[in-house]
């Protein structure tokens, strides 16, 4: 599923995705077991990756004496760093910069609604918290998103990142397609 390695490596290095894709789908196998198809099994295996993230990241935190929900932090503040073939050149190194400077929840938020085109309600069961939370969080980190971006623009000049404010929807299509051709 190109879409869970997706999830992963946007976040961190790539042995560290390569083994959190793997928990995830051994997880998966367990689940399905006892589950019982009240929600996608979509659904199911990005509420596994999402949880398989959290615990990750409060491993790392932990080792570095910090007490904080990972979920409330940006993953520039915790310091993980994305695959080295999502940081490379391209437009998508813009969009993961300002990505990793939201909190991670929004992150997540963003991306399955945008790069996985998923329904807020499917968001919402992922995360396990109520839609109008999701509507408005996603709205205010598109807003954080764009403003970001803005910043990026003045500072690089490139034309490729024009206008993004009023495109993200097609650009993070653009930027999802270009990750997985690499």
């Amino acid at each position: 599923m190109p879409q869970i390695h997706r999830f992963f490596h946007n976040k961190l290095a790539s042995e560290q995705a390569e083994e959190l894709v793997q928990d995830t789908f051994a997880d998966l196998r367990k689940a399905l077991e006892g589950f019982r198809y009240d929600a996608s099994v979509r659904t199911l295996v990005f509420t596994i990756a999402r949880n398989k993230l959290n615990g990750h990241l409060r491993r790392i935190m932990r080792e570095r004496d910090r007490n904080a929900d990972p979920g409330e932090l940006s993953l520039a503040a915790i310091g993980t760093s994305p695959s080295e073939r999502i940081a490379r050149k391209g437009k998508g190194r813009f969009l993961l910069s300002a990505l990793r400077q939201l909190p991670l929840n929004t992150q997540v938020m963003i991306e399955l609604h945008y790069w996985e085109e998923m329904r807020v309600a499917e968001i919402a069961c992922i995360l396990g918290l109520p839609e109008g939370t999701i509507k408005s969080a996603i709205s205010r980190g598109r807003k954080r998103l764009e403003e970001l971006i803005g910043k990026m623009e003045d500072g690089v000049g490139d034309g490729d990142l024009a206008g993004t404010q009023s495109r993200l929807s097609e650009w993070a299509i653009r930027v999802r397609d270009e990750i997985e051709s690499r």
